[in-house]
């Protein structure tokens, strides 16, 4: 069964974005070329891309939230985004959307907020459930995990990414 109170460990987010990196210097097929994703399902775990580290700080709140799921989104955007040429100092346009699975902690608020200050012209949209609304509509598409008496936490984290990635 899906836990009555999730941990960091138990959520998703989805991120998109949509961007004009405007590059300074560039042929115009490169300079008008827009930085895009339609769309992913991030959860918690290790981001592998150690100079975002130093870009979005977690706070330290009795754990580590490091890895939490709303970071990492925000952490791959940012890879993409400075990949892509959209440096903060070329002052880049657009929308970055985030939708987590449950009411963002501090941290997550924290980091939302230090990439608002490296990007202030991209619109960052955040929306969010409750855990307790989240975790009522799982159970509503996956009915079985309502009627399991157990069911681990890593069990129902995979069902919730399989179901919602199809």
């Amino acid at each position: 069964m899906l836990p009555e109170e999730a941990s960091g460990r138990d959520l998703l987010v989805w991120v998109s974005y949509l961007v004009d990196p405007c590059r300074q210097d560039e042929p115009d097929s490169v300079k008008n070329a827009w930085l895009s994703s339609p769309g992913k399902i991030v959860a918690h775990g290790p981001h592998t891309w150690h100079q975002g580290d130093a870009l979005l700080q977690p706070i330290f709140a009795s754990h580590s939230r490091a890895r939490h799921a709303e970071r990492r989104g925000l952490l791959m955007v940012l890879q993409q985004l400075l990949a892509g040429g959209a440096a903060p100092g070329h002052r880049p346009t657009g929308n970055a959307r985030l939708f987590a699975s449950h009411t963002p902690c501090i941290s997550c608020l924290a980091v939302f907020s230090q990439f608002k200050a490296l990007y202030p012209r991209i619109r960052l949209n955040i929306a969010f459930d409750t855990w307790q609304e989240t975790r009522r509509r799982v159970i509503r598409l996956l009915p079985e995990q309502a009627d399991s008496v157990q069911c681990g936490r890593e069990s129902a984290r995979q069902d919730m990414l399989k179901h919602v990635k199809h």
